[in-house]
């Protein structure tokens, strides 16, 4: 992973360059700003608040935490068995999966494909196709993670588990 010395983010005032994968990569611990993966696999096994993009060619496993936005290109693929706590926009011919004992909890917004084996709760639109990878096909609300709060949670934001 390199630094992007012409774009950066600011963290409490301070300038954070942008960083670039482009090959084969593995984020262990926290890190904080834009990461653009161009290239290669990207892991992230820590904490990243702040931006992910995943560009065409190349993919991305979130086994740890996003807190932020994630933008999946055409020809990228993201697959989550982790968290993600924000936004997440799915490209025409990019591919999210939410496997299993992942979740994304936010805003997604899908033009690509969805496939959903873990959590998603939040607001949705697409135009894209969202799938059930659950052996039966029923989508469930039923919160099941979450007993007992969906009295809590805003009209219209609330987790979805598909074969509850």
């Amino acid at each position: 992973m390199r630094e992007d010395q012409e774009n950066c983010d600011f963290f409490d005032g301070q300038r954070v360059p942008q960083s670039i994968v482009d090959a084969d990569y593995t984020l262990t611990g926290p890190h904080r700003g834009t990461i653009q993966v161009r290239a290669g696999a990207f892991t992230m096994a820590g904490v990243l608040s702040g931006t992910l993009v995943v560009f065409g060619g190349a993919s991305a496993r979130i086994s740890g935490e996003q807190r932020g936005t994630v933008g999946i290109q055409p020809g990228a693929s993201v697959v989550v068995t982790g968290s993600i706590f924000g936004t997440v926009g799915v490209a025409e011919g990019a591919t999210l999966s939410i496997e299993a004992g992942g979740s994304m909890v936010g805003t997604l917004a899908n033009d690509g494909e969805v496939v959903v084996r873990g959590l998603l709760a939040g607001k949705r639109s697409w135009t894209g196709r969202i799938i059930s990878g659950a052996t039966s096909s029923t989508w469930s609300t039923r919160p099941a993670r979450f007993s007992g709060l969906r009295s809590r949670w805003p009209s219209g934001l609330f987790p979805m588990r598909v074969g509850v």
